[in-house]
């Protein structure tokens, strides 16, 4: 489910010209983007073959929490800082569910050992340096392309 998850990801962002387009080439019968979700397969498969399963399991759990709190947090702003915008769906008692789903998730991540969180943030500065000093160039947002 991450996998595919993932790619959808890496399409959105291909779309937008934050990483390179090429990689996320859709499949002409299947309507999908293949190449990202294949090559996200072999990696994965890779990892796990050499990897042991507790840090695998950690790292998983690490950044699904991360993007739990961090999508916490947006909604929670958003609702704040932007009501205008339009929404396809509201969540009841937002200011209940978000700071709680921030709190749960926080806890879950402190309570991880030091090394997942050494490991966690190794990996993403270099994914935000591999990020930004690719989309710096090439984002369509910014350049109104």
């Amino acid at each position: 489910v991450l996998l595919y998850g993932q790619a959808r990801i890496f399409f959105a962002l291909s779309r937008d010209g934050m990483i390179p387009a090429g990689i996320c080439k859709i499949h002409k019968l299947y309507r999908t983007p293949y190449l990202v979700t294949i090559g996200g397969c072999i990696l994965v498969s890779i990892i796990a073959g050499f990897a042991p399963i507790h840090l695998i399991a950690e790292m998983a759990n690490i950044g699904t929490l991360s993007a739990f709190f961090i999508a916490g947090f947006g909604v929670l702003y958003l609702r704040i800082k932007r009501p205008d915008i339009k929404r396809g769906f509201k969540c009841p008692a937002i200011y209940f569910v978000a700071p709680m789903a921030m709190i749960c998730c926080g806890y879950l991540m402190y309570n991880l050992p030091i090394h997942t969180w050494i490991r966690f943030v190794v990996w993403c500065g270099i994914g935000l340096v591999v990020y930004f000093g690719y989309s710096y160039k090439h984002s369509k947002l910014e350049s109104g392309k």
